[in-house]
Formats: C-alpha cells, sequence, structure tokens
C-alpha cells in the first residue's frame, strides 16, 4: 500500500508542477489589462482585487467575504462614484492567468492597485489578511487602512 501511496504523491507533484509550468508561460502570452480614461475617474482609482482558483476552500470564501462587507460598509461613497471598484478574478480562467505573474501570486489574494490615468502606478498585495482571518474587525481595519493610504494618492 504504501508504494501506491508513494507513487500517486510523486504523480500529484509532477503534474502540479507541469499545471504551474503551463499557466506561467501562458501569462507570458496574454495580453494585460488596461483602462481606458473613460472606465474610471478623472483622478484615478483603486481596484481592490480579489483573487481565488477554481478549488475554494472555506479560509478563501471568508477573505471574499470579509474584503466586501469591509468596502460595503466603509467605503459605499466610493464604490458608488467609482474610485474604488471591487474586482474578484478567478486566476483559473486563460485570461486572468497573466496576474499570477504581474502580482507575484502564490496564494488567493487581495491586492490594492493604484490606478491614475488609465495606467496602474502602483500595487499592493495584503498578504496579512491570511494572519487576520479570526478576526472581521482585525481584518477590516487592516484591509481599510491600506486603502485609505492609496485613495489619499488620488486627491
Amino acid at each position: 500500500m504504501a508504494g501506491i501511496s508513494n507513487r500517486l504523491s510523486i504523480r500529484m507533484m509532477v503534474c502540479s508542477v507541469a499545471i504551474l509550468a503551463v499557466v506561467c508561460a501562458a501569462a507570458l502570452y496574454l495580453p494585460k489589462i488596461s483602462f481606458s480614461q473613460d472606465e474610471h475617474p478623472a483622478t484615478g482609482q483603486v481596484i481592490v482585487y480579489y483573487f481565488y482558483g477554481q478549488a475554494r476552500c472555506a479560509s478563501c470564501l471568508k477573505i471574499e467575504k470579509f474584503t466586501k462587507n469591509t468596502l460595503g460598509s466603509q467605503f459605499e461613497r466610493e464604490l458608488d462614484s467609482g474610485r474604488v471598484v471591487f474586482a474578484p478574478m478567478n486566476v483559473d480562467e486563460p485570461q486572468n492567468r497573466h496576474f499570477v505573474e504581474d502580482y507575484q501570486l502564490y496564494t488567493k489574494s487581495v491586492v490594492l492597485s493604484l490606478v491614475k490615468g488609465g495606467e496602474e502606478v502602483r500595487y499592493a498585495n495584503l498578504e496579512k489578511v491570511w494572519q487576520l482571518l479570526r478576526s472581521e474587525e482585525r481584518f477590516g481595519a487592516y484591509v481599510a487602512e491600506e486603502l485609505n493610504k492609496m485613495l489619499k494618492e488620488l486627491s
């Protein structure tokens, strides 16, 4: 039995490496997202990406829920005006695979992207969201703090 288990583990590892190689190679050939002037306010916007894959665990769903709750409760005006945009993206879909390389993603992530004049000026991967999953209040405070920093750059 142990031999079969080891062979399955090795096959799964080889398949995982092969899939990762294909995703990385495909990312080189997919176009990057660009923003036209009409898609955002004249002063720019912050896009709040939530990157996820096809397989979604309870923690992944919690990250999305906490992010939505934070935006809805603390940034309603900015969402309505287009200064803040929530953009969930499944990186397993071919047209979104480039984000893995663009933002050096290694797991499900919340990334803030500051866009001015149709160009991304900078981004921040909010890596602490995983550490804050036990407290929606602390999670929301962290996301809000980072988002407010970027919004100040739009003023």
